[in-house]
């Protein structure tokens, strides 16, 4: 099995289009969306990218959706948003000019996650020209239930796909406001998937930990909070004591 990368840089090869819409199996899209993202792109034509609405539902697109896409005013905001692992767009609010894709080098496939964040923060970085609509949902993202071993292969893939996505971005931000975006998605990442499953994920912990230090990436106030909560998460006597963890928890 080779991945969704693959198989979508795959697909690019056998496209003849002067567009690119990428789309999961399990997502959905509206009757119009291709015609109108299409007549968007013709009246604009000095763009390499259009983003487009996009909403999350679970089983009925008619029930509970809400809108994904972030609309801000400053482009570079943009670029902060997915290095703190906010993404302001999905894989399918895109919209591509066939030959602009192509440059960007495509998806890399040797990411099982966060992917798509990579490709967007590198279409960025190359300063191509983009726009952000705020529309109408033309694309319907599914948040899918899962089975309690597709749970535990998601949390897993979702610490060690982080950690080397972060260590990948690292070398190549140089921007102050990049590097708070960095730090604030590594705090993001504790307090979203490490810190609740750290006592399974000591060797990762430990080995992420040593590279934020070694980097200066966080603040010591912020190590002493994930060493301090860490302390009570595997200690036999002191994990038992759920209040402390949350303080600390609060206070990251």
């Amino acid at each position: 099995i080779k991945g969704p990368s693959a198989c979508r840089n795959l697909g690019v090869q056998h496209a003849s289009g002067k567009f690119l819409l990428f789309l999961d199996s399990d997502d959905l899209i509206t009757p119009t969306c291709l015609e109108k993202r299409v007549d968007f792109f013709e009246s604009h034509p000095n763009l390499d990218f259009a983003v487009f609405t996009q909403a999350i539902f679970t089983e009925n697109i008619n029930l509970g959706t809400k809108k994904f896409s972030k609309i801000f005013t400053d482009k570079e905001e943009y670029l902060s948003a997915f290095i703190a692992d906010q993404h302001p767009w999905q894989t399918s609010g895109p919209l591509w000019r066939k030959e602009s894709y192509v440059k960007t080098g495509g998806f890399r496939e040797d990411y099982t996650i966060m992917e798509d964040p990579e490709l967007h923060i590198r279409a960025l970085f190359a300063n191509l020209q983009f726009e952000v609509i705020n529309d109408k949902p033309d694309f319907f993202y599914r948040q899918s239930h899962k089975t309690k071993e597709q749970e535990e292969q998601f949390w897993k893939a979702s610490i060690t796909g982080r950690i080397i996505f972060y260590k990948n971005l690292f070398p190549i931000l140089t921007k102050p406001e990049q590097k708070k975006a960095l730090s604030n998605g590594i705090i993001l990442l504790y307090k979203t998937f490490l810190l609740s499953r750290i006592y399974n994920f000591q060797k990762e912990h430990k080995a992420l930990l040593v590279w934020i230090k070694m980097n200066r990436i966080l603040r010591k106030s912020d190590l002493f909070l994930i060493q301090g909560y860490n302390l009570f998460a595997t200690n036999k006597l002191l994990k038992f004591i759920p209040f402390i963890k949350g303080v600390i928890f609060r206070f990251l």
